[in-house]
């Protein structure tokens, strides 16, 4: 879980892989619109827009970015929270927008 401002801004900097059905929470508080960018990553990414424990918007397939300035990836809608998952990787949990997700927290260097 990345909840510190400099942990939110490295969030999976850097990183080549993740394990499957594994990610990165980004808590959102107070609820707000947000953007989010895929830059200086190894990998693309699944980026899915939470609110009250529901995808209410999902971004497949996000390409790595390493050149400014990278896409913006975002929504006009409130969110809570936002996961950060290896491409394919909503897919493949049957994610979809309105299906309640379930999060389990682990240690920070499980991930």
């Amino acid at each position: 879980m990345a909840q510190t401002p400099s942990q939110q801004a490295r969030g999976l900097m850097y990183r080549r892989s993740l394990p499957s059905a594994k990610g990165v929470l980004f808590p959102v508080q107070p609820p707000r619109p947000v953007k989010f960018w895929i830059k200086n990553l190894e990998m693309p990414l699944d980026v899915v827009f939470v609110r009250d424990g529901q995808a209410i918007a999902i971004a497949h397939r996000v390409p790595a970015c390493q050149a400014n300035p990278c896409p913006l990836y975002e929504t006009d809608i409130m969110v809570d929270s936002v996961v950060e998952l290896s491409a394919g990787e909503a897919s493949s949990l049957g994610l979809f927008i309105g299906k309640p997700l379930v999060i389990q927290p682990l240690p920070s260097r499980e991930v």
